[in-house]
């Protein structure tokens, strides 16, 4: 495997990793995120941060994004 795809597997796991505590909590803050998912701090930023510019994550108090939640009319 090139490392190209290994990275890109890499940011998969990882990634599905953060969305994984979510199934447990509502919010949670990036220490709290890395902390469940056994990945550094600077990991964790780098990804959620990606994971909120594609809308999979909201800011600040993380809780999942828009592209996650059906949006139904109540």
């Amino acid at each position: 495997m090139t490392k190209r795809k290994n990275r890109k597997c890499s940011f998969f796991r990882e990634s599905f990793k953060i969305l994984e505590c979510f199934t447990e909590h509502v919010t949670l803050s990036l220490t709290e995120i890395a902390l469940y998912t056994g990945l550094s701090v600077t990991t964790c930023n780098r990804l959620v941060k990606t994971l909120v510019e594609m809308k999979y994550l909201e800011k600040f108090s993380y809780t999942l994004g828009p592209k996650l939640i059906p949006s139904w009319n109540l």
